[in-house]
């Protein structure tokens, strides 16, 4: 019967992503900071203005007292 044993613990187990998050929470965090850097430049162009559509004299022009009021 203890040859048996022996057999069954040289099976090896199936990998479950699952299993190795619950092992390693460390994993979970890193997928979720992948997922969202992915999502952000996904949708970046919908996020920023376009910087041509400023006039090229008032982008260039220095900060005036004025703008600081």
């Amino acid at each position: 019967m203890a040859v048996l044993a022996d057999d069954l613990a040289l099976v090896p187990r199936r990998f479950s992503l699952l299993t190795a998050v619950r092992r390693n929470p460390t994993v979970a965090f890193g997928g979720v900071l992948l997922v969202a850097l992915i999502v952000m430049a996904i949708l970046a162009p919908l996020i920023a203005s376009d910087p041509f559509k400023i006039t090229p004299v008032n982008r260039l022009r220095p900060p005036t007292a004025r703008a600081c009021r």
